[in-house]
């Protein structure tokens, strides 16, 4: 089965979750670079986008390459922070902080979330759902890190609205009335415009495989 765009996992986060929260562009993070004083020997690239779910929930989307191939299912569970992802306090690669959530959770949302990668690194995740209490404009501009098997923070990257938004979509949105109507409706909104995700491959997507070992392309501690 091809494997979703991003433009499609976008829309998908986008506008495919909750009808009764207000559409925003997913945040994406795509520019990972390895993390400062990272003495390991895996460099991650790959891409990361942030979807709301619902209010106060966000959605994960993830492929990412060079992953630590140490992080097979269940070897996570054994380390503390072993092949996490997770959205930091910091505002910056140079100082990221501790995990990123509301200080009224009881305890920390981002310490189930988890990577598993194939024999080749290849690690993608679908419908990873975490439970922030956070706004997308409080996640905005934070940074998002990723953990080898030990537990180290290997690389890292920003988060932030992508630079082709609504355009990349297609998205009307100054309705005018239609020359010589003479009904009573006035219509305002907006349509947006997408590409179609393959069947399994959008935002329906339960799990992604993890490359060339298969699997699921995320763990649940």
């Amino acid at each position: 089965m091809p494997r979703p765009s991003l433009s499609c996992l976008l829309a998908a986060i986008g506008g495919g979750f909750a009808s009764d929260v207000a559409m925003e562009m997913p945040l994406l993070a795509e520019t990972f670079e390895v993390y400062p004083g990272y003495e390991g020997n895996i460099t991650v690239t790959g891409t990361l986008s942030v979807g709301r779910a619902q209010v106060g929930t966000q959605v994960l989307f993830f492929d990412l390459i060079g992953a630590d191939v140490a992080c097979a299912l269940g070897v996570s569970s054994t380390v503390v922070d072993g092949c996490g992802i997770r959205i930091v306090t910091g505002t910056s690669c140079a100082a990221v902080g501790a995990s990123y959530y509301n200080a009224t959770l009881s305890a920390d949302p981002w310490s189930s979330v988890a990577y598993a990668a194939g024999t080749d690194g290849e690690a993608n995740g679908r419908n990873v759902l975490v439970t922030t209490g956070l706004t997308f404009a409080e996640l905005s501009g934070h940074a998002v890190i990723v953990h080898d098997a030990a537990g180290d923070v290997a690389a890292c990257a920003m988060l932030a609205e992508p630079a082709t938004s609504s355009a990349a979509r297609g998205t009307a949105s100054a309705f005018v009335e239609y020359p010589g109507y003479t009904g009573a409706l006035a219509v305002q909104g907006a349509v947006h415009l997408g590409e179609m995700c393959p069947p399994g491959g959008g935002a329906g997507a339960g799990q992604g495989g993890g490359g060339g070992g298969g699997g699921n392309g995320f763990g649940s501690r």
